[in-house]
């Protein structure tokens, strides 16, 4: 155990490091590790504290290790990517595997440099299928890792990613090339390829997609019915293959290599591990997936070497060598999920299999001829429930929510995966021997596909949507692993609690020697304490710090002394603020109330309007925390406030102006759309109606952002025909009379209107013309003022909305 406490040590450091909002510098590392030299040499020359000083030591290794890492991005060679909005014509290798998204299909394309020693720059390539085919055998839709694609269109910037410089739309692009990057991967993409289309066109399109998705990881073939009945039962976890598949993949295969050879020699081993790494390799050898197959081949080496009692140590290390690596990684879902199933597999699945084959073994019920079978089965099964028991928690964590029917749907439908994949491998073999074999081979695949689908869509369509688990998720893991825990040691925990019982119920205690147990027992109960004082803190830490993702887009609509400040996060965690509000410390403290603590990134920064009561606090918010992107408006201003802004700006070099069209892709799925910075048809009246004006889009819910606009914009908008229609408006000029005409409320068609306006506002807005407007179009309880209703936070999952207010 002392690997075990070794590697636990190292890993903690790397999550300090993880949690803080800041790198240490080179200096503090230095410093760090003299001092931590000095208490290990003092320790061991005196020979005490050694193993604590020890741990110590690795824990500041963990520590350095993550601070020295970085956030390992690609680098990319800005100087050859095109400008916003410009036509391109682009050539570029596919070297990752197309993903869906939203009936289309993402291509992240690698383009070449033109310039000597630059590594280029990836684009996304949003399309629907292949223009022109250099191949005869290839279909409309059939991507591959290597492809060479030619891309015409439209290129958007991205605004605060390193992985990608932009991203294109188009319906078709052209397939000039193949065979591109790794000739190993081409060969499993190319193989992936083949089985994926031959379980497709063999099975059912709902039963076919689901086999391309489970047994090659191929998701492009799932009818979008099928990816919205299990997002909706909460089981979208289960269509991406990941280290819950893997071990339960090789659970399933070890349980019946046991029951066909026994135990007394190691030879059972050796089919899991084959079996986990050609389904990795099925997998595309994604890095989730590696990670899951590396692990589960740590604990068939453990129970290879007679030390399956001790899997924890080895497994332990195999994490920490990953994370040595690419300490990041300690965040990703996928580590998580790969690590918690197959320690789940280690810990738990041989004990529901003994108790579940003990009572089969023991029932007179049960042919003698069918008990061998059964308990092949139940071990098959035991192995999916400890992986489904590991994982549960960190699967509601990571989605943010925790449906009402998950839990049951997953336990319904896990069971029977490894039966499913089983079947669809027959279909694939059978396929490549003879079509007749087909109908036969694919009896076992149809069956448990249309019970998969089935429960899915039984539980898509129940009362009750899910349960957000903001707030309360990280407690949950806490105490289901503590449950966990406790009901693996409870004989130990139990002879320890009798033991103790026994000793204070019988002792003298005058005695020296009931003295000396008692003086123990007070030690004992000492350090318990302090264990769960530290436990406690531990994890109310994890519970403060830990953000769980959500596919939710939030905007929140700050009270501010007068003026405009809101905050926008993404389903994926990009942020963005829009304007500051007029007091610098205010505008300090409201993004400190949204963000985590220790956490000081926001993303982008857009500035809408210099007049202070935009302006007057986004200066000391960019320079208190960490700004990705900053796009100003470009309209100078005489005053103090916007001549200290433009000092301050000009001295960054992350600095663009607003344009009309100008799109920020905040997410795959969310896009920020600069509609107006002036009037175009008309003259402005006036200085306001120089705002930026922006539409927020997320899937069906879009946002329009007015900024100070008055009338006179509003009808310049109508005339160049933007698309001003959105499901949320934010009325302009903090419901001035002077802006949200008729016409203008008539053409947005808002479903929700915010007023933006605080308590010290000395212009008496909103005005009561605006509101009896605003109520007569959307109804008084769609109506919301900021000076009223406090801090606004509207949240939606790009269908529907929910409020919420401060009073």
């Amino acid at each position: 155990m002392r690997l075990l406490r070794a590697t636990i040590a190292f890993t903690l450091g790397i999550a300090v490091e993880r949690a803080l909002s800041t790198t240490p510098s080179a200096l503090e590392i230095i410093i760090a590790l003299a001092a931590t030299g000095v208490v290990v040499a003092t320790a061991i020359y005196a020979r005490r504290h050694v193993v604590i000083t020890l741990l110590l030591f690795l824990a500041v290794a963990g520590l350095v290790r993550a601070a020295t890492a970085g956030d390992q991005h690609s680098v990319i060679s800005w100087s050859d990517v095109p400008r916003n909005e410009e036509r391109v014509e682009l050539k570029g290798i596919m070297l990752t595997e197309p993903t869906p998204s939203n009936g289309r299909t993402r291509l992240r394309l690698h383009v070449d440099s033109t310039q000597l020693g630059d590594d280029g720059y990836s684009v996304d390539v949003y399309t629907e299928r292949l223009h022109d085919l250099t191949e005869s055998n290839r279909r409309s839709n059939d991507f591959r890792y290597g492809d060479t694609y030619s891309v015409s269109g439209r290129f958007v910037l991205t605004t605060g990613r390193e992985d990608v410089a932009g991203i294109v739309s188009v319906s078709s692009v052209e397939l000039i090339d193949s065979g591109a990057g790794s000739p190993i991967r081409s060969f499993i993409s190319d193989l992936r390829a083949t089985i994926s289309y031959s379980v497709a066109d063999s099975l059912d399109s709902t039963t076919g997609g689901l086999a391309a998705a489970l047994l090659v990881g191929d998701r492009t073939k799932l009818a979008p019915e099928t990816i919205d009945n299990f997002r909706a039962s909460g089981l979208s976890h289960v269509l991406a293959i990941s280290g819950l598949h893997i071990a339960m993949i090789g659970g399933i295969i070890m349980a019946i290599s046991v029951w066909i050879l026994g135990r007394q020699r190691q030879f059972y081993l050796v089919a899991p591990g084959l079996g986990v790494w050609i389904y990795a390799a099925l997998a595309g050898f994604t890095p989730s997936v590696t990670r899951a197959a590396i692990m589960f081949t740590v604990y068939l080496f453990a129970r290879l070497l007679g030390r399956q009692r001790s899997v924890l140590p080895p497994l332990a290390l195999a994490g920490a060598i990953m994370l040595a690596i690419d300490p990041p990684i300690l965040r990703s879902i996928s580590f998580q999920l790969s690590f918690a199933a197959v320690m789940g597999i280690a810990l738990l699945s041989a004990k529901f299999a003994g108790r579940g084959s003990d009572v089969i073994q023991t029932s007179p019920q049960v042919p003698a001829l069918l008990k061998r079978p059964i308990i092949g089965i139940v071990y098959g099964m035991s192995v999916s429930l400890a992986a489904t028991v590991a994982t549960a928690p960190l699967v509601a964590f990571h989605f943010g929510e925790v449906p009402i029917w998950g839990i049951p749907s997953t336990l319904l439908i896990v069971p029977v995966l490894p039966l499913f994949i089983g079947g669809s491998v027959l279909v694939a073999v059978a396929g490549a021997i003879s079509d007749h074999l087909i109908p036969i081979a694919g009896i076992l695949s149809h069956g448990f596909g249309n019970y998969i689908s089935f429960v899915a869509d039984l539980f898509s369509g129940l009362p009750a949507g899910p349960v957000r688990a903001d707030g309360w998720s990280t407690p949950l893991i806490v105490v289901w692993y503590g449950i966990v825990l406790l009901t693996l040691n409870r004989r130990v925990v139990r002879s320890w609690t009798l033991g103790v019982l026994e000793q204070v119920g019988s002792l003298n205690q005058t005695s020296p020697l009931a003295a000396g147990i008692n003086q123990k027992l007070h030690r004992h109960r000492t350090y318990t304490v302090a264990s769960i004082w530290i436990v406690a803190a531990v994890s109310l830490v994890g519970f403060v710090v830990s953000e769980p993702a959500s596919n939710d887009l939030t905007v929140t609509f700050f009270e501010t002394n007068r003026g405009d400040m809101i905050f926008i996060e993404t389903p994926s965690g990009t942020r963005l603020l829009v304007d500051g509000g007029d007091d610098p410390e205010l505008a300090v403290r409201n993004i400190e109330s949204v963000l985590p603590p220790l956490d000081r990134r926001i993303d982008v920064v857009l500035s809408t309007h210099p007049d202070a009561d935009h302006l007057g606090g986004l200066q000391r918010v960019v320079e208190q925390f960490e700004v990705g992107t900053i796009i100003d408006s470009g309209v100078p201003h005489d005053s103090n406030i916007y001549e200290s802004w433009a000092d301050f700006v000009r001295s960054k070099s992350n600095v663009s102006t607003a344009s009309v069209g100008m799109i920020i892709a905040l997410d795959q799925e969310v896009v920020l759309t600069v509609l107006q910075t002036q009037c175009v048809v008309v003259e402005c009246s006036n200085f306001n109606d120089e705002s930026v004006v922006a539409r927020l889009d997320y899937r069906d819910v879009s946002f329009l952002l007015t900024g100070d606009i008055t009338a006179t914009a509003e009808f310049d908008l109508l005339q160049t025909g933007q698309p001003v229609h959105s499901t949320v408006l934010k009325v302009g000029h903090h419901g001035s009379r002077t802006s949200s005409t008729q016409a203008f409320l008539d053409a947005v068609a808002p479903a929700l209107a915010i007023v933006t306006t605080g308590i010290k506002n000395q212009f008496g807005h909103p005005h009561e013309d605006v509101i009896e407007r605003l109520n007569a179009q959307l109804s008084p309880e769609n109506v919301f003022v900021t000076r009223d209703n406090g801090r606004l936070t509207v949240t939606t999952d790009g269908e529907r909305l929910w409020v919420s207010s401060d009073r």
